[in-house]
């Protein structure tokens, strides 16, 4: 048995019963609707055409597999080779040792020499673990630095690099990141240029948008190293292609949030490996490397209606009165702060910035419609200013860097983990004279589902391990109710 390995693949023969255990070991999950009908159209294929199907396929998100398998005491597969330690282990299990024709084949240096790089205990361990390993994934909290991380580990490999990264406003951090590390301009394809260079920063948009195309293909042989910043998008069937077209023997991804809820974790294991490192958000903590997060839990009593709002939605039913005026007078009580405010959809961040714009302190909108240029000069301008707002849709939800703020309000709610600590992440790296990041997390009592959902995030806080401050939204004014702190912290058990 000879199993032949190439940068993205591995390819093999497997007598049925082995393939039927590989098959188990190597697949994605299947438990969402459309998976299940997508099963029962494969079934029905298959016995029409006498052929079987690689679950792994199917967990893939497409109706045309990645291969077909033929139904014979003989079964051919591919599997990412991500995926290859698996493999491996499920055929030594059984005793089975077969020979590897390993076609990769590790770039050559391009002779530049690396920088001195300084680096925090805790990023060093990072890179060491990357030095001994040609793929692999880390896990790293919000505003541990990761963006420089992975730009040193581009530069330590001296190879032909693309780092790709899901927005504009993270691709520019990375120029940034580049510029101060390599003292020198990286190649950037996005925001209208496609300038590829020894390393090159990518918008994921921008790579999908010409995928086929003789540039992007000409790009994507000459890889020797691929990189990937909030890596738990990877998962996405885009992503995983663009990943998986790369011939690059280096491969790494990096996020804060690794675990997926949908339990889709193995396609990122697929794409470029195992987990090579994690970095303890509470050691950095402790260590003062991130600022300690304060959680203000507001609840509102009433103001929406279970039975109507789902339908009314996306007629802004948050632009009520009570959001807006709460959200006022959390944002009136640090009017020497500065305060980032995230929600969820345009009709009421544009209302809620206008009622917030009071001419006692900046206040910035911006969203996903808004100009690059004016996205750019309202972030500058809340950067710059001492005091100020900046409220901003799910666009800024992840890599925004904004080391002074120091309050975060979460009129909005919300249930997805990843976006959950991704969205708190924005206000945890330390400021100079304080350690401590105040969080605004409103829970709606009189709706059903945002209710569930706030006993949700209250139950993530404590697994977390981060102080819990109850208050209650009455008459127009902010209360601390001890009395209902005890109730409130166990309603979510």
């Amino acid at each position: 048995m000879e199993l032949e390995v190439t940068n993205s693949w591995v390819a093999g023969s497997f007598p049925l019963p082995l393939y039927e255990a590989i098959d188990t070991a190597c697949s994605a999950p299947i438990h969402y609707p459309a998976y299940k009908k997508m099963m029962e159209y494969h079934v029905a294929k298959a016995h029409r055409t006498r052929q079987s199907w690689c679950r792994w396929c199917l967990g893939y998100k497409t109706h045309t597999p990645i291969h077909w398998v033929s139904r014979r005491e003989v079964v051919k597969c591919l599997i990412p080779t991500g995926l290859l330690p698996r493999l491996t282990n499920v055929l030594h299990e059984r005793g089975v040792f077969p020979s590897v024709l390993d076609l990769r084949q590790r770039p050559t240096r391009l002779m530049g020499t690396p920088p001195a790089i300084s680096m925090r205990d805790y990023q060093q361990d990072v890179a060491d673990a990357t030095a001994e390993a040609p793929r692999g994934m880390w896990q790293a909290p919000v505003g541990s630095g990761k963006t420089r991380m992975l730009v040193a580990a581009a530069l330590e490999r001296d190879v032909r690099s693309l780092l790709i990264v899901p927005s504009r406003q993270i691709m520019e951090q990375f120029v940034e990141a580049h510029e101060e590390l390599a003292g020198a301009k990286p190649g950037v394809i996005g925001g209208g240029k496609w300038e590829p260079a020894d390393i090159t920063i990518g918008l994921l948009p921008m790579l999908a948008k010409h995928r086929g195309e003789p540039a992007y293909k000409a790009l994507m042989e000459t890889l020797g190293l691929v990189g990937i910043d909030e890596f738990h998008h990877g998962a996405a069937r885009t992503w995983f292609e663009v990943i998986q077209d790369t011939d690059a023997y280096y491969r790494y991804g990096q996020s804060a949030t690794l675990h997926r809820e949908d339990g889709m974790d193995i396609f990122l294991e697929a794409a470029v490996g195992p987990t090579l490192a994690r970095v303890n958000e509470g050691e950095l903590i402790d260590q003062g490397w991130l600022a300690r997060p304060l959680v203000r839990v507001v609840h509102v009593p009433g103001c929406l209606r279970e039975d109507t709002f789902r339908a009314a939605e996306d007629q802004n039913i948050f632009g009520s009165s009570t959001p807006i005026s709460l959200t006022h007078a959390i944002c009136a009580s640090h009017a020497a702060d500065k305060v980032i405010v995230l929600v969820t959809r345009i009709p009421f961040g544009a209302e809620l910035a206008t009622a917030l714009a009071d001419g006692t302190r900046s206040v910035g909108w911006v969203n996903g419609k808004t100009k690059a240029s004016e996205t750019k000069e309202v972030i500058a301008t809340f950067r710059r200013e001492p005091r100020a707002v900046l409220v901003t849709t799910q666009m800024l939800d992840e890599g925004f860097d904004a080391p002074d703020a120091n309050v975060l309000v979460l009129p909005c709610g919300g249930k997805s983990e990843i976006k959950h600590k991704q969205r708190i992440g924005r206000v945890m790296r330390p400021k100079e004279g304080t350690n401590e990041a105040v969080v605004y997390d409103v829970v709606y009592h009189d709706t059903g589902f945002l209710y569930r959902h706030g006993m949700t995030r209250m139950r993530r806080y404590r697994t977390w391990g981060w102080p819990v401050q109850h208050y209650t939204y009455r008459g127009g004014r902010i209360v601390q109710d001890e009395a209902d702190a005890n109730v409130y912290a166990t309603a979510g058990e």
